[in-house]
């Protein structure tokens, strides 16, 4: 690991290594907010999509054989303009 400091630190210079080691705090509030600004992203992009009538919701519903346990979960799928295909899964739930 310390070698791999030493070539990043010759191929881009001084930086700080607190900003490059992260404890696991700083990484629990660092992933909770990347998924809280993803949410909102999601909510703004679909919140559009179904002002323009241009979505669909689909249920699924499976078995998991090896625990028994039956899921239901919701995924919404779209198109976007440069006809990217595009899934999100919005809840799944032990049915």
């Amino acid at each position: 690991m310390v070698q791999e400091c030493v070539r990043l630190g010759a191929n881009y210079g001084a930086f700080d290594v607190n900003e490059l080691l992260r404890g696991e705090k700083t990484i629990s509030r660092h992933v909770t907010s990347f998924a809280d600004i993803c949410r909102e992203q999601i909510k703004e992009l679909l919140s559009n999509l179904l002002k323009e009538h241009s979505v669909t919701i689909c249920p699924d519903y499976w078995t998991d054989s090896y625990k028994k346990i039956s899921y239901l979960g919701v995924s919404v799928i779209i198109v976007d303009d440069e006809y990217h295909y595009k899934l999100f899964d919005i809840c799944c739930k032990p049915f």
